[in-house]
């Protein structure tokens, strides 16, 4: 029964953030954290363990990974979509790369970053 009972929830807890995100009803704090590595461990469990307990009333994490063009689906990335974390790929090139500000600059505000 207590599978259930949490499935509802969950559904409810959706629902409330469709209407939220429709609406523009979405007082939450949204985080995004920007991280280098490729691998689950470490401080990336830190940020997906931060990212799926966090309140989500009062908080939403986003998480931005760089990866090179042959590493779509990284071992960290995919922990990501399972655990439905929100990301960005940003592309993993020496130095400043242009193409990755235009798109933090195009995503902060989409998201509602603060």
């Amino acid at each position: 029964m207590i599978f259930f009972k949490h499935k509802k929830s969950e559904r409810l807890n959706q629902l409330e953030h469709l209407k939220r995100s429709i609406f523009g009803l979405d007082s939450r704090i949204k985080v995004l954290h920007i991280i280098d590595q490729h691998k689950t461990g470490g401080p990336g469990k830190t940020i997906i363990n931060t990212a799926k307990y966090i309140n989500h009333d009062n908080f939403v994490i986003h998480v931005g990974t760089f990866n090179s063009e042959n590493s779509s689906n990284t071992e960290f990335i995919c922990k990501l979509k399972e655990e439905r974390i929100p990301h960005l790929v940003l592309a993993d090139k020496r130095g400043v790369c242009l193409s990755n500000l235009r798109r933090l600059m195009a995503y902060i505000p989409k998201e509602g970053i603060r």
